[in-house]
């Protein structure tokens, strides 16, 4: 009979998160910190390091930019256990208005970076026999919502992706799931969730709150975690029972 697999070492591995300089992304970083893990951070422009989260500056709609920064980080810091795939990119406008431009950065970022850093990770994971992968999807892709096709489009595929990739890696000791968060406040959305706007969304959320982006971190870190080692393949739904 055939057990969980264990991992290499007692300590947390490394833990990569993409897009961890700010809102969610931010958050999971820190939680995943807090919980033992070495954490790199990666986010284009000038990045800052922060107690606990090295941060590296990457944009993962650039495939050879994201295996230079993978291959750093296995030298320098040690073997990626945990691949956060939270980058992302919102364009919220009617489709009629998005540009060719605007719709090819959004399914760049959104599901190639994905599919380009988990690429990278995935192929160390599997030949160590160990890994957690962890994206980030939204309800978006499931519920549909105005104006966000090209971003729901994007989050579809990273749900598609996850759910196909779960199955081939699975008897390889890494499992693949994705987190689809539902109306979350954070420092990008804070301007948007007011006023009208803000009345309508909160009376699609049973909770009666919006979300936080600890509460989007605590489903991440159980799934970085061994209480997780026989959920794969799943998309795990926070959205206060919008969905």
């Amino acid at each position: 009979m055939s057990t969980a697999p264990e991992r290499p070492s007692t300590v947390p591995g490394v833990a990569l998160v993409t897009g961890a300089a700010r809102g969610i992304g931010a958050e999971v970083a820190d939680a995943l910190a807090r919980a033992g893990h070495e954490v790199v951070g990666c986010d284009l422009g000038e990045v800052v390091s922060r107690d606990g989260v090295a941060m590296r500056t990457c944009d993962v709609s650039d495939a050879g930019a994201v295996q230079e920064m993978v291959d750093a980080i296995e030298a320098e810091n040690g073997p990626v256990e945990v691949l956060v795939n939270n980058a992302g990119i919102l364009r919220n406008k009617p489709l009629r208005h998005l540009t060719s431009d605007e719709i090819e950065a959004v399914i760049r970022v959104n599901l190639l970076g994905t599919i380009w850093c988990t690429q990278a990770v995935g192929t160390l994971m599997t030949a160590r026999g160990y890994g957690r992968v962890i994206s980030m999807a939204s309800i978006t892709a499931t519920k549909g919502e105005a104006h966000t096709s090209a971003y729901a489009a994007s989050k579809g595929g990273v749900i598609g992706f996850t759910r196909a990739l779960a199955r081939e890696y699975a008897h390889r000791g890494v499992t693949v799931n994705a987190v689809a968060p539902g109306f979350i406040a954070t420092d990008q959305t804070r301007d948007v969730f007011v006023g009208e706007v803000g009345d309508a969304v909160m009376a699609q959320i049973p909770a009666r709150r919006l979300g936080t982006p600890a509460d989007i971190a605590a489903m991440v870190v159980f799934l970085a975690g061994s209480a997780s080692s026989y959920v794969t393949g799943q998309v795990l739904t926070v959205d206060g029972g919008v969905t």
